[in-house]
């Protein structure tokens, strides 16, 4: 039977948290809300994995998996079905952190793990849609930041 877990209060989890939302909020303004569900599925089904493997190894649930789930939804087009969002967190907590012992013990990163299992795995799901949307991208002569080099798509309501 599945004990209930306590939180492992990890005070530099929750920085690198805080210094992932000005990202996010970057993210959300140029490709839209589609993010913030995208940073919801893989926090969700990242800490249901970590949940569930702290419950059988009868351990503390770690920040770490939050910033695992953050880093890796973030890395990810707007595009990305949410069922490959959940895939690939399962993948990262799963077999990149929790196979190799849990907290500060995994060798590589997690986010990276299931971003790479991801890309790998399921490269025309992902991709196709983004062909799609690029397509129809429209250089600008002077982009929002003052940049001549800056894209900015003008069809990003359309669906793929």
């Amino acid at each position: 039977m599945l004990s209930s877990p306590q939180f492992q209060k990890q005070e530099i989890m929750l920085r690198v948290l805080y210094s992932l939302m000005p990202v996010a909020a970057a993210a959300i303004y140029f490709f839209g809300w589609c993010v913030v569900s995208i940073i919801a599925a893989s926090m969700l089904f990242a800490f249901l994995t970590e949940w569930s493997m702290a419950s059988l190894r009868k351990g503390k649930i770690s920040c770490a998996c939050f910033v695992t789930a953050g880093i890796y939804a973030l890395s990810l087009p707007p595009t990305t079905p949410l069922w490959i969002v959940a895939v690939g967190a399962i993948i990262a907590i799963l077999f990149a952190k929790e196979m190799f012992g849990g907290f500060g013990k995994n060798v590589f990163n997690p986010a990276i793990v299931g971003r790479a299992f991801v890309f790998v795995c399921f490269p025309r799901q992902i991709y196709t849609c983004i062909y799609r949307i690029c397509r129809r991208i429209q250089p600008l002569e002077y982009g929002r930041f003052g940049t001549s080099s800056a894209i900015y798509c003008r069809n990003r309501t359309e669906s793929c």
